[in-house]
């Protein structure tokens, strides 16, 4: 299969709105981000696209202790941002929406749709697996974002 641009990464439903986001003070995220973006030239990581930008968090998941380790952070545009966080995205709007990120998704990636249709059953599964479980957050590299 061909190594994806863009990925969906479902969060477990026991770590739902433990974004650093919520987490932190609003002006200590609000720099973080901002450093985040200049880091990176103020445009999307994965598509380049350079307005409405977010920042995303990246989460590696150790299933043998069940933390949910902070890798790192970086910046997304919306339609990048949306398609990580699909199943929000399906909350919010779930015809129109989905069929957009659907295909920003394809157009990214240079896929079809059986691509993504396996791809999300995949990211699926995981997020059924991990949500079995009670994760802890690990910000120790939240420090380097400081």
């Amino acid at each position: 299969m061909t190594k994806l641009k863009l990925t969906i990464e479902f969060i477990p439903s026991s770590s739902w709105h433990n974004n650093l986001r919520n987490l932190l003070k609003p002006k200590m995220w609000d720099d973080i981000r901002k450093k985040v973006y200049q880091k990176r030239n103020f445009k999307c990581d994965i598509c380049g696209e350079k307005r409405k930008l977010q920042a995303h968090e990246i989460w590696e998941f150790n299933q043998k202790n069940l933390t949910q380790k902070l890798i790192d952070i970086t910046p997304l545009c919306f339609m990048c941002h949306m398609v990580k966080h699909m199943g929000f995205a399906g909350i919010m709007d779930r015809r129109q929406m989905n069929e957009r990120l659907i295909r920003h998704f394809m157009d990214v990636n240079k896929v079809d749709r059986l691509v993504f249709q396996k791809h999300l059953k995949e990211e699926i599964k995981k997020f059924e697996d991990r949500s079995k479980y009670e994760w802890q957050l690990d910000l120790e590299n939240l420090k380097r974002f400081q």
